[in-house]
């Protein structure tokens, strides 16, 4: 309670906490709340291991149980010589506690110790029950979240590598992770939710002129932004309202898998790349001759019949498992970036590697041999910068081609940008002018009153209706003997008053003239 007062009253003086073996707390509202958390970030989601690393941990507690029961069989047995009975026993005592102890020890750092927050801000990273650490990094610096799921096993039990990427060649690994899409998914959304976040601004002051409103609209008018072909135009009808954008093309064959990547708002594919018919071909070499060889082995060996017709429908299976990964093989290239999708298992699992055209720094054109070379086939390397992942478009068809139309998008894309960079500074422009011209406006109408102190009265009256203004004598004073008559000595209101001079009705100016006796 101290410590918690200590807090309130002074907000730099450090205070005790435990957060290496306490990571959370409940606050006052009953959530989660982590050390240093800002009052207005809150927890989007919690990343431990999969559960099957814990059961891990106790495989050597399991170990030592076995050769406990195996050292009781031997001395049951009388298989052991009695010297050697007590050390056994002893061997396989520590080796319980010990083991015990390390699973615990393990069990309580995987799960309560080494976790990954990803809040609404940031991405943080604790490590270490002993030796602690604490890495993180702003949902601004975020280039791109990657899956890797390598083992069958890991399909099915859906755990995976999640990567991170950031901004100056750096990476952020989530290893062994359970559901590894969907917190790749999340930290898309957020990171894209946190980077489109700007503070609200009210509508622009502008003048009440019309002619100056016209002009201020010319003048802010935006750039119409250039476009690019959409590849997706054709597969329009498949896209629903209520699903996150991503390419429209399926995947699977016949069982028309959507792809499993997501779009932002103005992101939209421009080419589908697949690798040339001669890589089909060589593939199916093999197979198409096994299959003749099953065929003509029913026809002849007529009492293997059953067994070669077991091979060939298998073979058959196998041609058509080779044609789908072919047609899935394939390069999307957006608007914005160049992604590579690679499905795994054929149909179980899918991960994609992505680079944006600002971290491409060079794109190589290989053709392996003469024959490629003559079908116009070759090998297009798209290295990037820092630690992001490289693109590799093997045997595809005119790589030149494709090489000239990365350039053009890449140089495109910067020409977007350009033109989204000026139509922004336009409409900074339109709100800065239109205050001016605003203000400027409403000083216009309300003018200062004219010093028409010692003036003869008509040449006061042409002076006040130059400033849209009309003098009003009110009487005479013959306080001033020295002045000739008909000369103002008061005016009200003084000069310099501001007066509105925009109403029909022009403001009136009341004087008090010389009168000699």
């Amino acid at each position: 309670m101290s410590s918690t007062k200590q807090a309130q009253t002074d907000e730099w003086k450090p205070v005790r906490t435990h957060a290496v073996l306490r990571r959370f707390r409940r606050g006052p509202d009953k959530t989660k709340r982590f050390p240093g958390q800002q009052p207005d970030e809150t927890i989007r989601r919690v990343v431990r291991e999969h559960p099957i690393f814990y059961a891990r941990s106790g495989v050597p507690f399991l170990l030592a149980m076995i050769f406990l029961g195996l050292v009781v069989w031997l001395e049951t047995r009388l298989a052991l010589p009695a010297s050697a009975t007590p050390l056994l026993d002893a061997i396989a005592v520590i080796a319980i506690v010990g083991s015990a102890i390390y699973g615990i020890y393990r069990i309580y750092e995987l799960w309560w110790v080494n976790v990954d927050i990803v809040t609404n801000k940031r991405i943080l990273t604790w490590r270490g029950l002993l030796r602690p650490t604490r890495d993180e990094t702003t949902l601004d610096k975020v280039q791109q979240v990657a899956v890797e799921q390598d083992t069958l096993l890991g399909i099915l039990l859906s755990y995976g590598d999640v990567y991170v990427y950031l901004a100056g060649g750096k990476r952020l690994l989530l290893k062994h992770v359970p559901d590894p899409k969907g917190i790749r998914d999340d930290i898309e959304g957020i990171s894209q939710s946190y980077k489109a976040a700007k503070p609200a601004s009210g509508p622009p002051v502008m003048p009440s002129d019309p002619a100056l409103v016209a002009t201020l609209d010319k003048l802010g008018e935006k750039e119409s932004l250039p476009k690019l072909r959409d590849a997706d135009a054709k597969y329009a009808h498949r896209h629903a309202q209520n699903k996150v954008r991503g390419p429209l093309r399926r995947f699977g064959g016949p069982l028309r898998i959507e792809c499993d990547v997501h779009y932002d708002a103005e992101e939209f594919t421009v080419m589908y790349i697949q690798r040339s018919w001669w890589v089909l071909s060589m593939q199916l070499v093999i197979p198409v001759l096994l299959l003749l060889a099953t065929l003509i082995g029913a026809l002849i060996a007529r009492v293997f019949f059953g067994l070669f017709a077991i091979a060939f429908f298998v073979v058959l299976i196998l041609i058509g498992l080779t044609i789908i990964n072919y047609i899935d093989d394939v390069f999307i290239i957006t608007n914005k970036r160049i992604i590579d999708i690679n499905r795994k298992f054929v149909i179980l699992s899918e991960q994609h590697d992505t680079t944006t055209y600002d971290k491409i720094s060079k794109i190589e054109v290989k053709s392996p041999n003469v024959i490629q070379l003559a079908l116009d086939i070759g090998n297009l390397y798209i290295e990037t910068q820092g630690n992001n992942p490289d693109i590799h478009m093997r045997h595809i068809a005119h790589p030149f081609f494709i090489q000239d139309k990365i350039y053009e998008i890449k140089g495109f894309k910067e020409k977007v940008d350009k033109v989204k960079g000026a139509n922004e500074r336009k409409v900074e422009l339109t709100k800065w002018f239109g205050t001016v011209l605003a203000t400027l406006e409403t000083k216009l109408t309300n003018r200062g009153v004219p010093n028409l102190q010692a003036l003869d009265l008509w040449v006061a009256v042409e002076r006040a209706s130059e400033f849209g203004m009309r003098v009003v004598p009110i009487g005479e004073s013959d306080s001033y003997p020295n002045m000739e008559s008909g000369r103002i000595v008061m005016q009200i209101p003084p000069p310099g008053t501001l007066m509105d001079v925009s109403s029909p009705e022009k403001p009136q100016i009341q004087v008090i003239l010389s009168k000699r006796i």
